[in-house]
């Protein structure tokens, strides 16, 4: 390639381009002007005008790259846009003209464009009812599919039992899995090699297809001692195809001869593919594939053209890498760097809501796709991702663990396990780009990251994807580089690797770094742009997938809310118990059960709890059990209901309506999947925990739309959970974890950001219940045994009352006695085993009267003899001074800003030792009941609320904790599971002295104050004497 053959070149936005001779499809965007036409559309309309007429869209490194918006793009300018390989594990995300946004798994993302044929080919795989979900979606939000579908009649049937032979198979790999998403894709394409899949055309004859079927169902009981198989469940399952099929039917066509005939009627074909080349079945990371050919010789065999036929081919490839499972990554980026990388991408599968692992954009494998597909140009996606890095690597080549340089993409897999990646690192841009539209006006360092890969790589680069919409896409001409450098300058921009190399000292470098840095480049040019970091052996474990891959990453709070203009308050209530819960069943989105009396009494004791709170608006899911609590706990208030869809209950499908111990007996595999790992449960082709978080997100956007600053909602227990879980930015694997009991009243609080964006989001309280918290009972259905209650110690003597040295020695003060002797009455109930507290003396106190009253048990007529309760001090448990000085803002929206980093870090550093003594109280056996109360300044509390669920520091300003309040955490599953919460924040025990649910204002504190002053000054006569002295 010549330094200097390269001449400078024009760029323009490309959009959706109107046809010649067709009608504009709906939805798109109408003509511009002329000089807009002149100056805007040409070059783009020249570049898609001159694609091939068999022309094809592939993914060029391991899936999620984005190649549906490129098909979005092109796809106005041809006839027809083909799937060729794949099912429903492709999950393409795509938004139309007005911002809707879609998510597309089988159905070819031509669908949005009228005029559009789209075709399903014969190397696809069909799981019918996922299919015909999939068009009743797009034609509820007016998306036209009749006639602009056809299914390839060769295409093989995936069925449930494929899905549950997909689970089976990935639990008997143990710590070997392959990562699949459990849509039964491998299981279908090995009931097709195997020779006793069914085909579409088989349900031309429903005469044979049971007996077709039934050889299918037997081989999978024969081979998998999970799978349960009856002569009943084939009988249903016929029945249930008998009436697919004649829905089918007019999808159903012989698409080889369709797609022929267009060719030689001069029609335009567009392939899109899906997953990516490095998840062939072939030239993939094998065995961490997937189970087609997503590269360009899938096109032939999935769709019946001839190889002559097929033209340009473009290559997506994300300006980093990604990747979904487990199997080889070699330029993954652990720890932060990941996190970050991941949080700006939005890096969650579409498919699956699976976390991504994410690392830096890998030449290597890139050129290897390049070289199997022949890619004629690429599309480089999510650029903008990028902008926020001040040093951008890119990985150049592998060396083997003995140095030498490796001159291919490896496919051993233990080889590929164990490279030296070599990376040039590039100067960031660390400016917003997501609004620029040419290529011109890109920054430097942008315009010359995307030139080297186009160097690297020999293709050139002729997309750019800026952001999600239709028009966030940057057209660039032909010509591998616009002003290329010679490669010494290009050496000079090189910052260096992540060791001993110059960094840019803020934004430029210093003279002696930058001098040492151009001596480095002229001395050696490989050493100034090539580096070679070593991984060590533990971050090479988890690339091979030894670890879970569950949990998601944890995006900041409210990240994927709408901003705000003023705080808003949104406080959630569960039904009340309905006949279902009663009986055992499982409701789902069912719509039979309705209150009990009990499910009335308690709607009423919320409605009396919530009285004299000012709500502006009532949410409700439209299901019965839910919209009778609502109006129970409305009456009176004027204003109607708001009922909305999405906030109805979790779909259950086929589970609902069963008693669970059906569920467990008919359903075997699927519902102890269920039980014990929910966030990747699927049923029926669906994933309901994933979509159940998918509605909330929907929910929050027309929630915290409305004008109210006080808004109710009522709704279940999932779809509760779920709007805890989404309005802190926490994903699916949170399920189970924020309990919602019947009634449970659930409060957050959205204050707008300084400079706009997404709001601040602090949990103020969650299942704040009509019964006691601590009252015996399960905990998602398990039995909570175990279980850890955070008592914050009641309210102190200001600092000017102290004669004492520091905050540490404030005892309590006439209220905060009171709030410590209501908490032992609380905890009475209870049978307490120990009491670990702070060594500050408001802590002791309120340790002091719990352990007391416990000890009284018996005169109290709680139990029959006394208790003995353990009580130490434990000083991981204490705080700085300066927690204790914040008194009434302590906790309050942004009480983290006025905090010194230092004396947070100290105290989330001590948080973490405490959290584990407060584990090692707690029995490892199945049997032993342990109660185990932790008492201490809220500040530490919310540090411990936070290691339980396993989030960064910066989560305390999201979680409430008021003075004299209890926050229980269950452990059904032991100290090694994980904790459930059951309630935070809970102070209904206080009564009177109890925070009420809406923000009192200061003149209501005023009259608070004013209203219980007599009476806490008679209760400081008895301050010295506590329920226990009076007895004794």
């Amino acid at each position: 390639m010549g330094q200097n053959s390269h001449t400078k070149h024009s760029a323009s936005t490309i959009g959706p381009v109107p046809m010649s001779g067709r009608e504009r499809p709906a939805g798109l965007p109408g003509p511009v002007s002329a000089a807009a036409a002149s100056a805007r559309a040409d070059p783009a309309e020249d570049r898609v005008s001159a694609l091939s007429q068999v022309s094809g869209v592939l993914g060029s490194q391991w899936g999620d790259e984005g190649k549906v918006k490129l098909v979005d793009v092109l796809a106005p300018r041809f006839d027809i846009v083909a799937r060729c390989q794949g099912g429903a594990n492709a999950g393409h995300t795509i938004y139309n003209s007005e911002g809707k946004k879609f998510a597309l798994h089988l159905v070819p993302s031509g669908i949005l464009h009228e005029g559009t044929l789209c075709v399903v080919g014969n190397r696809a795989v069909i799981h019918v009812p996922g299919f015909f979900e999939e068009i009743d979606g797009l034609q509820s939000n007016g998306v036209s599919c009749d006639g602009r579908i056809l299914v390839s009649d060769r295409a093989h049937l995936l069925f449930d039992l494929h899905q549950v032979v997909d689970g089976l198979r990935e639990a008997e790999l143990e710590n070997s899995f392959i990562g699949t998403t459990k849509r039964g894709i491998g299981p279908c394409y090995s009931s097709k090699v195997t020779r006793n899949g069914l085909r579409v055309c088989d349900l031309r004859n429903m005469d044979t297809f049971g007996d077709k079927l039934d050889v299918l169902f037997k081989d999978a009981a024969l081979r998998f001692q999970g799978f349960e198989y009856s002569k009943s469940m084939l009988k249903q399952e016929v029945e249930r195809y008998k009436r697919f099929a004649e829905r089918l039917e007019p999808f159903i066509a012989d698409t080889v001869h369709v797609l022929n005939e267009s060719i030689q009627q001069k029609k335009k074909i567009l392939v899109e593919g899906g997953q990516a080349t490095m998840l062939d079945i072939d030239f993939g990371t094998y065995p961490f594939v997937t189970s087609s050919s997503p590269s360009a010789g899938g096109i032939c065999t999935g769709l019946g053209i001839a190889p002559r036929v097929i033209g340009d081919l473009i290559g997506v490839v994300k300006a980093y890498t990604s990747r979904v499972g487990f199997g080889p990554f070699p330029t993954e980026l652990f720890g932060e760097e990941g996190d970050r990388l991941r949080k700006a991408g939005m890096e969650f599968g579409t498919a699956t809501g699976r976390p991504r692992r994410c690392g830096w954009l890998d030449i290597v494998a890139l050129k290897y796709c390049c070289q199997i597909n022949g890619f004629s140009s690429l599309n480089l996606t999510k650029l903008d991702v990028l902008s926020d890095l001040a040093e951008i690597k890119v990985g150049v080549s592998y060396n083997k663990t003995d140095g030498q340089k490796l001159q291919s993409f490896p496919g051993d897999l233990d080889t590929l396990e164990q490279v030296q990646v070599n990376y040039e690192v590039l100067p960031g841009w660390q400016s917003d780009i997501s609004s620029v539209r040419s290529y011109d006006e890109l920054p430097q360092a942008a315009r010359r990251y995307v030139e080297r890969i186009e160097e690297l790589v020999g293709v050139p680069v002729h997309y750019i994807g800026v952001g999600p919409g239709r028009d966030a896409l940057i057209y660039k001409s032909s010509g591998l580089t616009s002003e290329a450098k010679p490669e010494t300058e290009l050496q000079r921009d090189i910052v260096g690797s992540t060791i001993g190399t110059p960094r840019r000292l803020g934004g430029e470098l210093s003279s002696g770094a930058e001098r040492e840095a151009r001596e480095a480049a002229a001395s050696t040019s490989e050493a100034a742009t090539a580096r070679t970091e070593e991984r060590s052996s533990s971050e090479r474990a988890r690339a091979r997938g030894v670890h879970e891959l569950e949990r998601s990453p944890q995006p900041r709070p409210g990240a994927s809310l709408p901003p705000l203009r003023a705080a808003k308050r949104v406080v959630l209530v569960r039904h009340g118990q309905s006949t279902w819960n009663a009986e055992g069943r499982i409701q789902g989105s069912s719509d039979v059960s309705v209150l009990t009396p009990k499910g009335e009494s308690q709607a009423e004791t919320s409605r009396q709890m919530l009285l004299s709170d000012s709500f502006d608006a009532c949410f409700t899911s439209p299901l019965a059990r839910s919209r009778r609590t609502a109006e129970i706990i409305w009456e009176g208030r004027g204003d109607d209901l708001i009922p909305d869809s999405d906030l109805r209950e979790i779909d259950l499908y086929s589970f609902q309506g069963l008693l669970k111990h059906e569920g467990k007996e008919r359903y075997g595999v699927v519902y102890r999947q269920w039980q014990k790992n929910a966030a990747n449960f699927s049923i029926d082709g669906h994933c309901p925990v994933r979509e159940l978080w998918d509605r909330a997100q929907s929910c929050w956007e027309r929630i915290l739309a409305h004008e109210g600053k006080s808004v109710l909602v009522v709704a279940h227990n999932a779809v509760n959970q779920a709007l805890v879980a989404t309005s802190l930015g926490l994903g699916v694997e949170y399920f189970r974890v924020l309990l919602q009991s019947n009634c449970g009243v659930s409060v957050l609080d959205f204050t707008p950001k300084t400079g706009g964006g997404p709001p601040n989001v602090c949990l103020n309280r969650s299942n704040q219940t009509p019964n006691s918290p601590v009252a015996a009972g399960s905990s998602g259905g398990r039995k909570a045994s175990k279980r850890i209650i955070l008592a914050c110690q009641g309210t102190t003597l200001s600092s000017s009352e102290i004669s004492l040295g520091g905050m540490g020695y404030a005892p309590l003060n006439m209220l905060g006695t009171i709030q410590s002797q209501k908490t032992a009455e609380l905890l009475l109930d209870l049978k307490v085993n120990s009491i670990i507290c702070s060594p500050q003396v408001a802590s002791v106190d309120t340790s002091t009267a719990i352990c007391e009253v416990q000890e009284a048990a018996d005169c109290l007529g709680a139990d029959c003899v006394p208790r003995y309760v353990e009580m130490k001090n434990l000083l991981e448990l204490e705080i700085d001074d300066a927690f204790q000085a914040k008194q009434k803002s302590f906790g309050q929206s942004g009480w983290m800003d006025s905090m010194e980093y230092k004396t947070l870090e100290r105290l989330w550093t001590q948080s973490k030792d405490a959290w584990q003594v407060l584990l090692n109280e707690l029995p490892d056996d199945s049997e032993s009941d342990r109660v185990v109360v932790a008492v201490g300044h809220p500040a530490i509390h919310l540090a411990l609320i936070c290691r339980c669920l396993d989030l960064p520091m910066e989560y305390m300003s999201s979680f409430h904790l008021d003075d004299g309040s209890i926050s229980v955490i269950d452990f059904p599953d032991g100290p090694k599971g994980r904790g459930v919460v059951r309630c935070t924040n809970y102070t209904a025990h206080l009564g009177r002295w109890s925070i009420p649910i809406t923000r009192p204002t200061e003149n209501d504190e005023v009259l608070t104050f004013l209203k219980v002053t007599f009476s806490v000054l008679m209760y400081s006569i008895l301050q010295r004497h506590t329920l226990v002295n009076i007895l004794h």
